[in-house]
């Protein structure tokens, strides 16, 4: 993974809607569309129903690959700019513990890199 390219950003979500509702909305409208961006290794998101802040990462090949995903957003169900952190991964590690049947992200991303 040391050397890809990786994009972070961070927003507030709006309104009242769940943080599930809204992680489930983006899972099942958003994250299809993904697929076609060239160069993407792995989305990832997350959001804390308290504070209603969310992190959004985007791992990608290089950068040209994160121009495109940069353009996109869930700009419905977040407030202002995001803070984004992007730049060449500088560090990467992978564990994968537990048994046969726990998937292995790791391993997953590994895969699809080697394709």
């Amino acid at each position: 993974m040391t050397g890809r390219y990786l994009v972070v950003r961070l927003r507030t979500l709006t309104g009242d809607t769940p943080v599930d509702d809204v992680l489930a909305t983006i899972q099942e409208g958003y994250v299809p569309l993904l697929p076609p961006i060239p160069g993407l290794i792995a989305y990832l998101g997350t959001a804390d129903a308290a504070s209603r802040q969310s992190a959004f990462v985007g791992v990608f090949n290089d950068q040209a690959a994160a121009a495109e995903w940069r353009a996109q957003g869930a700009a419905d169900f977040v407030e202002g700019d995001p803070i984004v952190i992007e730049g060449p991964i500088g560090v990467a590690g992978t564990s994968c513990t537990g048994g046969v049947d726990v998937p292995c992200p790791a391993r997953q991303v590994r895969e699809v890199i080697r394709r």
